[in-house]
């Protein structure tokens, strides 16, 4: 039942800053998504790498990972 941060990553060769998105949310009974996090983006050899994080919390009482999948888009 513990709350697991993952880290979203995307990567631009034009632009300093990127934003991200779910597009594609968790089935209903298999937990929740939390906002994304404000990215935090660095630039080197041309191109910007931006991360964030998204909570995923499982349901209540779960006796084993039910996450099965999300999607999310990065922007610039």
């Amino acid at each position: 039942d513990t709350p697991v941060d993952i880290t979203l990553t995307g990567i631009d060769i034009d632009s300093s800053s990127l934003t991200f998105a779910i597009a594609a949310g968790i089935p209903s009974g298999q937990g929740a998504l939390g906002t994304v996090g404000t990215p935090l983006c660095t630039a080197a050899a041309g191109m910007t790498t931006c991360t964030a994080t998204v909570q995923y919390s499982p349901p209540a009482n779960a006796s084993s990972d039910p996450l099965t999948s999300f999607s999310y888009t990065v922007s610039d």
